[in-house]
């Protein structure tokens, strides 16, 4: 079934805000600023309360529904379809894997460029398409299959790029592009937000003193970034077959929808930025303080003038 300009134009739509809202994230993470109690200048790496951010719009689209619905009220319309009653609790499932996949796709972004993250995210096709056969039945058709092994050939080549890719040490504004700095790399425009083990473990020493190349460093770095990545889309892929078998046939309206699974993964998410103040994280923290996350330290962050 051919697509209707309305379609097309959704589509290109998402191209475009997905693309902004990808650089906007990168382009917080390679900001520089002092964090609480006057601690050193670090990266805002704080991708957990990022994805609260992300949750608290989806929850909008909530108060946006209601105000839809409200002015409905007074403007009867019989060709509106009608709206199902549902249980809320049906978006519980869906919401936290949104939750888990979001909150690792920005743990991801600090560890590889902005370009090959948002191609990456492409994955999706591949693990939808393979589980809606397994579990929702579908047959694809050969073109289907086709664009599945034309995603599947251009993600290798994005892998490859990022495992022999080469970054200098000079700061550029395609940095946000191409993720040069916030990766902790040594001797780049950046802070520690890897410890010292996994620098040891990737860039061990030379011989002659210092250590084996930041080349290196960023591959390990980039590496470990793709794969949280893939593993993110496998998630958000579990989230679509999810909604797709149990959610759809409520007829749900789509900003009711994006609103409800928004509000859990808000409250949710919030309530575990609680204990992801005290756990630590090793080489994944961004923070001083080397825990999971520090909402704190990102407010204190926020409060001053950063520098690029």
């Amino acid at each position: 079934m051919a697509w209707t300009k309305y379609q097309l134009f959704l589509a290109g739509l998402m191209l475009v805000t997905g693309s902004i809202n990808t650089l906007s994230a990168k382009w917080a993470d390679n900001f520089v600023a002092p964090g609480c109690g006057g601690s050193q200048e670090h990266s805002f790496q704080h991708p957990f309360l990022q994805a609260v951010g992300m949750f608290l719009g989806e929850f909008s689209c909530l108060a946006a529904f209601y105000l839809l619905w409200c002015r409905a009220a007074g403007h009867p319309d019989t060709s509106a379809d009608p709206q199902q009653p549902f249980n809320p609790l049906l978006f519980l499932p869906p919401a936290l894997c949104d939750m888990t996949g979001t909150s690792i796709m920005y743990v991801a972004l600090n560890m590889t460029s902005a370009s090959s993250f948002q191609m990456l995210r492409g994955a999706v096709i591949i693990f939808t398409g393979l589980f809606s056969v397994t579990f929702l039945g579908r047959r694809l058709a050969l073109s289907q299959w086709l664009g599945i092994l034309a995603t599947i050939a251009g993600l290798v080549v994005v892998g490859l790029a990022d495992l022999l890719s080469k970054h200098d040490s000079q700061h550029k504004l395609s940095e946000v592009i191409t993720g040069v700095a916030g990766v902790g790399i040594p001797g780049l425009p950046c802070t520690e937000s890897l410890d010292k083990a996994f620098y040891e473990l990737c860039c061990p020493p030379s011989p002659e003193g210092g250590h084996v190349g930041h080349q290196l460093m960023w591959t390990c770095t980039c590496s470990r970034g793709d794969l949280l990545i893939i593993m993110a889309q496998i998630i958000v892929s579990i989230q679509m077959v999810l909604e797709e078998k149990f959610v759809y046939k409520h007829n749900v309206h789509p900003l009711r929808a994006v609103g409800t699974e928004g509000l859990f993964g808000f409250v949710i998410l919030s309530l575990l930025l609680v204990p992801m103040y005290y756990i630590p994280a090793g080489s994944f923290s961004g923070n001083p303080r080397g825990t999971l996350e520090d909402a704190l330290d990102a407010f204190c962050q926020a409060s001053v003038s950063p520098r690029s």
